[in-house]
């Protein structure tokens, strides 16, 4: 699914969950979201860790 502001907007609207994806190239905004996340403090943390084919899998949420 592509992040257009249309599509972004009716998720929004219908209340769904979701996560949006945000690459470096998108200037000032990129930077405003990360500023954002680097003052907030997290109310919870999940941690997975998963294992296959020979790898060990370790995610932060």
């Amino acid at each position: 699914m592509s992040c257009q502001t249309d599509i972004a907007k009716l998720i929004v609207e219908t209340e769904a969950d979701y996560v949006f994806a945000l690459k470096g190239n998108q200037g000032s905004l990129h930077q405003h979201v990360k500023d954002n996340f680097e003052r907030e403090t997290p109310t919870r943390i999940h941690t997975d860790l998963t294992s296959d084919h020979g790898r060990v899998e370790k995610r932060a949420y």
